[in-house]
């Protein structure tokens, strides 16, 4: 609860906001991947720059959850369910921020707030995850059903990429 609070409260800042371009993943209709009321799946993202070439910020709104398919269709024609009302730009300020001036130590502090959540070397925790839409505890990616990636698990594609293994 209290991340939540914190999470909500540095959200609402407005400092020096960069405007960013909503992003649309053209080929993933063809693939089968859009929203629950059939439009494409968009998201806001803002390139890194400078020595911070290869840091990128992406702001996948999220919200909600569905237990079966009954609650998954409830929230087909809400903001949730539909990328057709999602902003054109979104204002990336406070944490989402690409000036570290305005961010400084959001790092060490977002981790810190996470250690309320158990213990810190037995399970991750992925931020608006393209698995289920919302905040996902690390056992999800490990199921044998997790989706996959070039052949692997999300948690081993995403594990490879952190430590820069060869996929």
């Amino acid at each position: 609860m209290m991340l939540q609070i914190l999470f909500y409260m540095l959200m609402s800042l407005r400092i020096e906001a960069v405007l960013v371009d909503k992003t649309y993943l053209n080929n993933a209709v063809a693939k089968g991947a859009v929203c629950l009321d059939g439009s494409r799946p968009v998201y806001h993202f803002d390139r890194g720059s400078g020595a911070g070439i290869n840091s990128w910020l992406v702001h996948i709104e999220g919200g909600g959850w569905c237990h079966n398919i009954t609650t998954c269709l409830a929230q087909k024609n809400l903001k949730q369910g539909s990328s057709k009302d999602m902003a054109k730009q979104l204002n990336f300020s406070g944490i989402l921020s690409n000036d570290p001036q305005f961010n400084p130590g959001f790092r060490l502090e977002f981790i810190n707030a996470l250690t309320g959540i158990g213990v810190p070397t037995s399970r991750g925790y992925y931020i608006n995850s393209c698995y289920t839409h919302c905040q996902s505890e690390g056992e999800t990616w490990f199921r044998t059903h997790s989706q996959v990636l070039n052949d692997k698990t999300i948690a081993e594609a995403v594990g490879n990429w952190i430590e820069n293994a060869d996929p």
